[in-house]
């Protein structure tokens, strides 16, 4: 940028994102630096340094080094400040708004002489067919969204209790007294824990005076018990205490969600097991000095312990959950070039028809098959191998896991009859049988909705034509490939032109 002579240097800046236009400039500015006509002659200082003695040799001699460092200015080193820097040194870079310079998002009219900021490439692009809207089909997706590490009420009131019960206390099964079962359980932890309230109070000195007689342990003066006095801490200090406390026994959970689930768990675990109800009582024996030690080995040494061992259970049990969604032909869809690339294709449902550089032989001739018969077909399309965005149905795979199973080829024949199809060889896939049959289940399910229009399954090359079964596979014969049936495009008739 090159600043002129004049008051002020303009330049242009267009911020695509407001589409407005700044004007940059120099005013003059009450902060200003000392001029060059200013500045102490370097060797009269380099004389004052060496007539200091309060540096030595070897300090005088760096600091006249650093006097003697030269400025260097542009890509050839100069001995010349830049003009820029000497006018920065009186003058404040200023923004102000020129609205006669704003640029219009969407322009009215082409010629208007302001900026089209999306260009041309819309009119490049053919528009999507009308008939690729109109079609929704339903799919399937499995609901295995992450588990926030944070503790859940329940399950931690579970491992509580079992934590208890290795630690030998009673619950309400083993001794329905609710009077002998806190008697009881109060006698096992007496050793370990202070559970009585009343005795739960802090003491500071009275009318004390400090002289040499009085015995210090380090910092800690000891004092007589005859001059104690003792005092409660409010509930709002106690609260407090507790809150803080409880945030050290999350372990690797979330100390912000989990803390309030702690505290709340071990107040109902001192009410149901000792009797020590909420308020102040069972805050004095979660927050007292002297328990700490104990709360921090039971919560997270044994009770996290019995946490983990029920979630790990659930886990191995839980199976997630199958969701139904809407999925339409997709109108546009982001390829990466790293891993497809442009090939040849009419009837794609988008062009240009964009395919995996990986893609397998089987869905290489099948697309092959489906272009030379596209006077049949309405349009295609390949689909995705995972993602929220395709389409995919559920099935069950050889350990009984639910899994997602993502058709290969979605068509659109003449007639309007959609076929979901599955390119394989045979022994291609040890999944083969359960997907296949679980394809031909939700065929079956969109059959009436379709009026009887839909067909599919997986699909192998046999010869010159492509065979699918109409019918469940037998997982003890997965390759008798007797009565399947040729896919012709033909039966479904010619598109008009």
């Amino acid at each position: 940028m090159r600043i002129g002579n004049g008051k002020y240097t303009t330049v242009s800046i267009s911020i695509t994102q407001g589409y407005y236009a700044f004007q940059f400039s120099l005013r003059s500015s009450s902060h200003r630096g000392l001029p060059m006509s200013s500045t102490i002659e370097k060797n009269e200082l380099s004389q004052k340094i060496k007539a200091l003695d309060s540096l030595t040799a070897d300090e005088k001699s760096a600091l006249i080094g650093l006097l003697n460092t030269r400025k260097k200015y542009g890509l050839v080193w100069e001995e010349k400040q830049e003009d820029v820097e000497e006018l920065l040194r009186e003058k404040l870079p200023v923004f102000t708004e020129v609205k006669e310079r704003r640029i219009d998002a969407k322009p009215e009219e082409k010629d208007s002489g302001k900026l089209d900021l999306f260009g041309d490439d819309e009119k490049d692009t053919a528009p999507p067919p009308d008939h690729i809207s109109d079609l929704i089909l339903a799919k399937e997706h499995l609901n295995t969204r992450p588990e926030r590490m944070r503790l859940r009420s329940t399950v931690l009131r579970s491992a509580i209790r079992e934590a208890a019960k290795h630690e030998g206390l009673l619950d309400f099964i083993d001794e329905p007294s609710q009077d002998e079962r806190f008697e009881k359980n109060k006698f096992t932890w007496s050793i370990q824990l202070t559970l009585q309230p009343q005795k739960i109070e802090v003491e500071i000195p009275k009318d004390v005076l400090i002289d040499q007689d009085m015995v210090v342990a380090g910092r800690q003066l000891i004092v007589q018990e005859k001059n104690r006095i003792r005092y409660a801490k409010t509930t709002l200090e106690l609260t407090t205490i507790v809150n803080k406390f409880t945030h050290t026994l999350c372990g690797p959970y979330e100390k912000v969600d989990s803390a309030p689930i702690i505290k709340q768990n071990l107040i109902l675990f001192l009410e149901e097991y000792f009797g020590i109800p909420e308020t102040p009582d069972a805050l004095k024996v979660i927050g007292f000095e002297g328990n700490k030690r104990f709360w921090q080995d039971f919560v997270l040494n044994k009770v996290l312990h019995e946490y983990e061992k029920i979630v790990r259970k659930k886990r191995e049990i839980r199976q997630p959950e199958i969701e139904t969604a809407e999925w339409n032909w997709p109108l546009e869809r982001a390829y990466n070039e790293e891993f497809y690339k442009i090939e040849p294709a009419e009837v794609h449902s988008l062009i240009p028809f964009c395919n995996a550089r990986d893609a397998s032989t089987p869905e290489r001739k099948f697309i092959a098959f489906l272009e030379e018969h596209r006077q049949y077909i309405n349009h295609w399309y390949k689909n995705g191998d995972s993602g929220m965005e395709h389409f995919s149905i559920a099935y069950k795979n050889g350990q009984g896991k639910d899994r997602l199973f993502y058709v290969d080829f979605v068509i659109r024949f003449a007639d309007d009859t959609i076929g979901l199809f599955d390119t394989k060889t045979l022994n291609s896939d040890p999944e083969m049988v359960a997907k296949h049959n679980a394809l031909l289940e939700y065929i079956s399910e969109q059959r009436e909705r379709f009026g009887g229009k839909i067909t599919g399954g997986v699909i192998i090359e046999q010869g010159e034509n492509w065979v699918y079964s109409v019918a469940h596979l037998d997982p003890k014969q997965p390759f008798d490939t007797y009565g399947w049936k040729a896919l012709v495009p033909q039966q479904y008739g010619k598109m008009v032109a």
